[in-house]
């Protein structure tokens, strides 16, 4: 089966974009940060506004007025960093972003019956090294021959989207259609490119995002796209089974996972979304880079993409909504076990 997808490159928890040494400066470690933010971070345009212009800039003020009289510089780029609200932008001291749920259970990877006509496969995250994983357990259900699916995803903070193509295929049921990205060209976004293009192995795919870098030099300081308002998801084959998919989210769900819940959603008519809570909301910025500090060499994170979603079907602020709600409560423990969740949800499935 032939299935085709440009993959974004959203990266949630490791960043793989190689990290830029800053040069050393005159400044402090926050005016350094400072600058980063607003002149590589794909957010920034979007969460500066008019509105708002009067309180970051006396946010900036306050800060630089707590450096000068001693206060951790870490701690206040932290804080600094916090202000914006955006999961993928991060600074390792200070104050910790907080846009998940507390959750005890702790998913494992799981991939079983749980009765004669629904199997569950459990992902926790979509790591780039679960790839083959996810495609074995893709397997182990068909060998299984039930004619529904529970795909776990709660906890699943993301990684990389190509991880889960095999579970795209397996669903697949129609051409589906996603907003693309644009990419903010700017001198310290440009190297990161250039670098992490240099290494893909994939000839197409490297020329692809070489004519991406070139329009990002062309264009220096304003945001760039491969000329596409969308992309598509196209398969070869639609299979029989599963009949039926649903998906589980929690608000722990992020980054790629909810690219992959998206992206189930455009492309099979199968799936139903169920949970307590919407997602996390951490998708509207990504493709993460990484730049040192010039004085401390701490490392501050930040998204060199923004979606095409953006202005109006932004997802960060809501997350992404299940489309039947869950009344039970969340389980105390999960691991490898069969909950009261999924035994709820196969029984409906089976209605």
């Amino acid at each position: 089966m032939k299935f085709k997808l440009f993959y974004l490159v959203v990266f949630w928890g490791v960043c793989y974009i190689p990290k830029i040494n800053a040069q050393a400066t005159k400044g402090t470690d926050f005016d350094f940060a400072v600058q980063v933010v607003e002149n590589d971070y794909a957010g920034f345009s979007s969460k500066v506004t008019e509105k708002n212009r009067a309180e970051y800039d006396k946010l900036k003020l306050s800060i630089q007025e707590a450096i000068s009289k001693g206060k951790n510089e870490d701690e206040c780029i932290g804080r600094y960093i916090s202000w914006f609200n955006d999961a993928h932008l991060r600074y390792p001291i200070g104050v910790k972003q907080n846009k998940g749920k507390t959750y005890n259970y702790q998913p494992d990877f799981l991939a079983k019956k749980i009765d004669s006509s629904t199997f569950i496969i459990r992902i926790p995250d979509f790591d780039e090294s679960r790839k083959a994983d996810i495609a074995n357990m893709v397997e182990e259900y068909k060998k299984s021959n039930c004619k529904n699916i529970i795909i776990d995803i709660r906890g699943n903070g993301g990684g990389m989207d190509f991880t889960f193509d095999s579970l795209l295929g397996l669903i697949y049921t129609h051409k589906g259609v996603i907003e693309g990205i644009e990419w903010l060209s700017s001198k310290n976004n440009i190297n990161a490119f250039k670098e992490f293009t240099s290494k893909l192995e994939n000839e197409k795919v490297r020329a692809y995002y070489n004519g991406i870098c070139q329009k990002m030099e062309a264009h220096l300081n304003e945001f760039v796209n491969d000329g596409k308002s969308a992309m598509e998801i196209t398969s070869t084959k639609v299979s029989e089974l599963p009949r039926k998919v649903a998906i589980i989210i929690d608000g722990n769900v992020a980054s790629s996972a909810e690219q992959f819940v998206l992206n189930a959603k455009a492309c099979s008519d199968k799936v139903t979304l169920y949970g307590k809570d919407n997602t996390m909301g951490v998708l509207d910025f990504s493709n993460l880079n990484s730049i040192n500090m010039p004085n401390s060499k701490m490392t501050l994170y930040y998204p060199m993409s923004r979606s095409k979603r953006l202005p109006d079907k932004g997802i960060d602020e809501t997350g992404i909504k299940p489309d039947i709600r869950i009344k039970l409560s969340n389980p105390k423990t999960l691991g490898t076990k069969i909950d009261q969740w999924t035994i709820w949800i196969s029984k409906e499935m089976s209605k």
